[in-house]
């Protein structure tokens, strides 16, 4: 269950906070004494620069296509979500469209939370906030 496994996620995810600061370190120790201040930034914006090649690739988060007005790509993005976490029924995943964000319910969750309390199947529904 996702409950079950947060605090595993949280920490796997804050491993990368202390994996970048460990290199960081090592670079400095390295670098810092023949090049100075300056070789280090170089260094670090060398090593890192490969992120801003991910972010171009990577696509609008599904509430900001939604917020847009563009549900066709909100709407693939959560297919594809749910396809790369082994979701069975991913291509049935479809949004609630409304004419804009604003038409949301009170928890601005798409009508989700009626859904949820009419049909108690919390399993298919997939929640933008």
């Amino acid at each position: 269950s996702t409950i079950k496994m947060r605090g595993f996620l949280v920490s796997y995810v804050s491993l990368a906070w202390g994996i970048g600061a460990s290199l960081t370190s090592a670079l400095a120790y390295f670098v810092v004494d023949p090049y100075g201040w300056r070789g280090l930034m170089i260094g670090t914006a060398l090593i890192f620069s490969p992120s801003i090649l991910l972010l171009s690739i990577m696509g609008e988060s599904p509430r900001f296509d939604a917020k847009k007005g563009n549900w066709d790509s909100a709407e693939s993005t959560v297919q594809t979500i749910a396809r790369l976490n082994c979701t069975a029924g991913s291509r049935s995943i479809k949004l609630k469209r409304g004419e804009n964000v604003d038409e949301t319910d009170r928890l601005g969750c798409f009508g989700a939370s009626k859904y949820i309390k009419a049909t108690g199947r919390l399993r298919d529904f997939v929640i933008i906030t």
